[in-house]
């Protein structure tokens, strides 16, 4: 018997690192437009005493995972886009607000101010807001694989408009002074939150912990 608990202990050590790793994702787009925030969130969890790891990847792969349990955490998603993925609960209080301008050509600046239903829209591959939050008030959508595509196809008047953060459009400024024009008006404003799988709930509470100190102030 004392043979068997000899070999059984390390392999029960083993199991119990592996329950508590704590891996968590976000959207490679995100994280570049983004700078700092997954890192802080990291961070965060560890002092709450999670083994949390991040992992960066597309987004609709990193969304995927998630639904399976691949991931505990994921940092930056809207409510609509996974509304009907019960497996998730969503982590209060959230991340951020993100505005989004909308982009036009500066030849057809009446786009700032028409409906959505009466343009069509380009969106940018990968984010999922643009699929689940913003084209459904459009009339019709083309994908472009980045934006910097989208916004060159916006400037060479492809398409009507495209939308982007708000807080990352110093490239439009840069590389489109003239032939682009970053609207002031019908701005989308789009509260984005952290989900956690259910499979790691015991995690909860050093989770809204570790959320409450870093967001709550907000």
């Amino acid at each position: 018997m004392s043979s068997i608990i000899k070999y059984l202990v390390p392999w029960l050590f083993v199991a119990q690192l592996h329950a508590n790793e704590f891996p968590v994702t976000i959207g490679n787009t995100a994280y570049n437009n983004m700078p700092g925030l997954a890192e802080r969130i990291v961070k965060a969890l560890r002092e709450q005493g999670l083994d949390a790891k991040l992992k960066v990847m597309p987004g609709n792969r990193a969304l995927k995972l998630l639904q399976h349990g691949s991931f505990a955490l994921d940092i930056i998603r809207h409510a609509e886009v996974v509304e009907n993925y019960s497996q998730l609960r969503k982590i209060n209080p959230k991340v951020i607000d993100l505005q989004w301008s909308r982009i036009t050509s500066s030849a057809a600046k009446e786009n700032c101010i028409l409906p959505g239903k009466d343009l069509t829209i380009i969106g940018v591959e990968g984010i999922p807001a643009f699929e689940g939050v913003i084209v459904p008030e459009f009339k019709s959508i083309t994908w472009a694989p980045t934006e910097e595509s989208a916004f060159r196809m916006i400037s060479a008047q492809r398409s009507k408009v495209t939308y982007w953060m708000k807080n990352r459009l110093d490239r439009v400024h840069k590389d489109y002074p003239t032939s682009l024009t970053v609207c002031t008006q019908n701005e989308i404003n789009i509260p984005l939150h952290s989900y956690l799988h259910k499979r790691y709930e015991w995690a909860l509470p050093k989770v809204e912990a570790a959320y409450a100190n870093l967001f709550s102030k907000f």
